[in-house]
């Protein structure tokens, strides 16, 4: 989990669930808690550049690509990417929401 996640979220429980201060912070909590937490770092911000450089992908996604990467990840589900899509060789991008996907 990323660590703007954590913030996002908290940001949606207070304004759009209007959660109590204790909600959020428990929420917190258990992130850090059941969760490795990625904190941005220079190499990072430098390998979303270039992948959003080389791949033409939107920042966003970039970020998303990057945090997996840099969290040893093997396959990324995300609906908005190119299903079957390999990024440096390491990640594969599976679209679970495609027919006849396989897992």
């Amino acid at each position: 989990m990323k660590s703007w996640k954590i913030n996002k979220m908290s940001n949606n429980m207070l304004k759009k669930l209007q959660l109590s201060n204790n909600n959020i912070e428990d929420f917190i909590v258990d992130c850090y808690d059941k969760y490795s937490v990625i904190n941005f770092t220079k190499n990072m911000f430098i390998q979303i550049s270039k992948l959003r450089e080389k791949s033409m992908f939107f920042a966003y996604d970039s970020l998303i690509i990057s945090s997996a990467l840099l969290g040893s990840c093997n396959i990324l589900y995300n609906e908005d990417m190119h299903n079957g899509q390999i990024i440096e060789d390491k990640l594969t991008i599976i679209n679970r929401f495609k027919e006849n996907q396989k897992i």
